[in-house]
């Protein structure tokens, strides 16, 4: 079961961070090349891949009919993949203006004073006694 989803995970990862995912588009091109094979039986399959991806084919290739199609086929467009974007802080100034003002300063006093009392803080580091 971990297998499995490690290798789930695994090709979940690869295919949203590079052109893999262009493979998931082949049934588009099987179709496409059976599309081509009705209209001209000649037609071959290195000749189809040929027409298609000898050369940039969608800037070099006049808009037909089934430019849309041929803009759907695998490699044909970049996908979107997964992009990290670090930017780093821009250095902001920061002044302080000092006010002076006098707050006058309360006490507080307290009101068992036997706590501040330094010998009862140190009680607690005695050794253990039987009683």
């Amino acid at each position: 079961m971990r297998k499995l989803f490690a290798i789930l995970f695994l090709s979940v990862y690869v295919f949203s961070t590079t052109e893999l995912i262009q493979l998931l588009k082949l049934p588009l091109l099987i179709e496409h090349y059976l599309e081509h094979k009705t209209r001209n039986a000649t037609l071959s399959l290195s000749s189809f891949m040929a027409i298609h991806y000898a050369d940039d084919h969608l800037e070099n290739h006049p808009q037909d009919e089934d430019y849309d199609q041929d803009k759907r086929l695998p490699f044909m467009v970049h996908s979107s993949t997964l992009n990290f974007i670090f930017l780093s802080p821009t250095v902001c100034k920061l002044e302080v203006i000092k006010m002076d003002q006098d707050v006058p300063e309360t006490k507080i006093p307290f009101a068992d004073d036997r706590l501040i009392v330094s010998s009862y803080l140190s009680n607690i580091w005695q050794p253990p006694r039987i009683v």
